[in-house]
């Protein structure tokens, strides 16, 4: 059992070619949209719901 863990060990921190295993960093991720409101509401719409 110790030699299967030591091979797993191994294989995790080492590369194919001897080098220790550098994680790549993934390219960045484009900005997201903003969500737009379906529907913008009027401004006297917005203080009746405020002040109700």
């Amino acid at each position: 059992m110790d030699a299967i863990k030591e091979k797993y060990d191994a294989k995790k921190t080492v590369g194919a070619d001897g080098e220790p295993k550098v994680r790549k960093p993934r390219e960045p991720k484009p900005p997201k949209e903003p969500k737009k409101p379906k529907k913008e509401p009027k401004d006297d719409e917005v203080d009746e719901v405020r002040f109700a």
